[in-house]
C-alpha cells in the first residue's frame, strides 16, 4: 500500500510540474480564465509540437475561441518555468532531488516531465489496464527513459530518473525494477540512435514490447497480456 501511495504521488508530481508551467507569470491568456483551465486540463495531451496539439484540443461553447490562444499559451509553458522556477518546488510528490534538478535547469526540467507525461499516455495506449510493478510500469520506465536519452541524451537522462527513484516510500525492490528498466531503456534507445538518428516513439515502444515479450525487463507482479505491435 505505501508503494502504490508512492507510485501515485511521482505520478501526481510530475504532472503538477508540468500543470505548473501555465499558471507562472502573468501572460497575455491570463485574462481569459477559461482558457487558462481548458489549457491546463489537456497540457498533458501535447506529444511534441504544442501548437499543433493545442490546435487539436476539443471546446465547447465556453472554449471555442482558446483555439486562437495556442500560441500564446504555449509560448507561456516554453518560457514560464525560466522566469519563476521557484513556483515549481510548490508542487507535491517530486523528490528532494528533483527539485534540486529543477531549479539549476527550469527549462530542461520542462522537457523531462513533457516526456514523462508522453511515457504515461505510451503506457496507457499499449496497455489499457494500468497496474502497478507490472508490465505497464516497467514500459512506462523504458520509455521515459528512451525519450529523456533522445530528447537531452543520456547522462543527463540518468540524472533525472535516478532522481526520481529517489523516493523512501518506496520499497527496495520497486526502486530496483524502476532502476533496472530505465537503464535497459536507455541502452535501447542508444542503439536506436546509432541504427537511426531519428528514431521515434513508435520504434521505441516496439522495442519496448519486444524487451517483454523476451522478458529482458524486470517485472515484480507480470500477468499483463503484451501487445506484438505497438497500439
Amino acid at each position: 500500500m505505501i508503494g502504490e501511495l508512492a507510485f501515485r504521488l511521482r505520478r501526481l508530481g510530475a504532472r503538477a510540474l508540468i500543470f505548473s508551467c501555465c499558471l507562472i507569470g502573468q501572460s497575455a491568456y491570463s485574462a481569459d480564465p477559461a482558457c487558462a483551465k481548458w489549457f491546463e486540463r489537456n497540457v498533458k495531451k501535447i506529444q511534441s509540437n504544442c501548437e499543433l496539439d493545442c490546435a487539436t484540443f476539443g471546446t465547447d461553447m465556453g472554449t471555442f475561441h482558446c483555439l486562437n490562444t495556442c500560441d500564446d499559451l504555449c509560448s507561456e509553458l516554453k518560457s514560464g518555468a525560466a522566469s519563476r522556477p521557484g513556483r515549481f518546488l510548490r508542487y507535491p510528490g517530486l523528490t528532494a532531488a528533483e527539485r534540486k534538478l529543477v531549479d539549476q535547469n527550469p527549462k530542461e526540467a520542462v522537457a523531462v516531465f513533457v516526456q514523462k507525461t508522453r511515457a504515461e499516455m505510451s503506457s496507457t495506449r499499449n496497455f489499457p489496464v494500468q497496474g502497478f510493478n507490472d508490465e505497464s510500469d516497467a514500459f512506462r520506465h523504458y520509455i521515459w527513459a528512451g525519450l529523456l536519452v533522445k530528447e537531452i541524451g543520456a547522462e543527463r537522462a540518468q540524472l533525472y530518473l535516478n532522481a526520481h527513484e529517489e523516493n523512501r516510500l518506496q520499497r527496495l525492490p520497486e526502486r530496483d525494477m524502476d532502476m533496472a528498466n530505465n537503464q535497459i531503456g536507455i541502452l535501447a534507445a542508444q542503439k536506436l540512435m546509432e541504427e537511426n538518428k531519428a528514431f521515434d516513439l513508435k520504434l521505441l515502444e516496439q522495442s519496448a514490447l519486444n524487451d517483454l515479450r523476451a522478458r529482458r525487463l524486470v517485472i515484480l507482479n507480470p500477468g499483463l497480456s503484451i501487445p506484438k505491435e505497438p497500439l
